[in-house]
């Protein structure tokens, strides 16, 4: 999830550019966050910024390696956290949130902001 439409937008089209997709707006209730846009907390948890802008697709589909990435996420998650605030790769300034655990206790809940309804219900009412 990204915290503005923007950053939302360059991270879905990544390198595919423009293609259909829709965007939502979500109520995020979540504890265990750990800011990876703050470089004091990066620096007290040893993460190099460069590991968090890593090649990642790259790294782990052509070259068949594991992305530092996925080490930081795997590290954090074992130490409890919910989830991250990460730079975005792809919008300048952008910070997405990133979420290995939700839904799954009081601490931790997503709902979809659908006010007007508008968002398919199930698999027949996207035709």
């Amino acid at each position: 999830m990204s915290e503005d439409a923007a950053t939302a937008i360059a991270e879905y089209e990544q390198e595919l550019g423009i293609r259909p997709g829709m965007l939502c707006v979500y109520e995020v209730d979540v504890a265990e966050i750990v800011d990876l846009c703050d470089a004091t907390i990066c620096k007290r948890l040893r993460i190099d910024s460069a590991a968090l802008h890593c090649a990642w697709k790259e790294i782990a589909f052509i070259r068949g390696g594991r992305p530092p990435s996925w080490t930081i996420a795997n590290r954090l998650f074992k130490r409890g956290a919910s989830g991250v605030y990460a730079p975005s790769t792809r919008q300048a300034g952008g910070r997405n949130l990133v979420l290995w655990r939700w839904n799954d206790g009081p601490a931790r809940s997503v709902k979809v902001l659908d006010p007007l309804g508008d968002l398919p219900r199930n698999q027949r009412s996207w035709q």
